[in-house]
């Protein structure tokens, strides 16, 4: 495989990544990212909500 084709190949998996992120949502993937000792579902949720509104995100 050449670089081209590599860096081809791992566009297409990113944009299937984020459409499939992107049909869950806020609280799914909250749930999917949330790991113990890290920020709780409902700031994970927050967060999410914010980013998909185009508004600012105080971590």
């Amino acid at each position: 495989m050449t670089r081209d084709e590599a860096i081809a190949s791992a566009g297409r998996h990113l944009a299937a990544s984020l459409q499939r992120l992107a049909a869950l949502t806020p609280r799914q993937v909250a749930e999917q990212a949330h790991r113990p000792g890290g920020p709780s579902v409902e700031e994970l949720e927050r967060r999410i909500r914010a980013r998909r509104t185009g508004h600012p995100v105080a971590a």
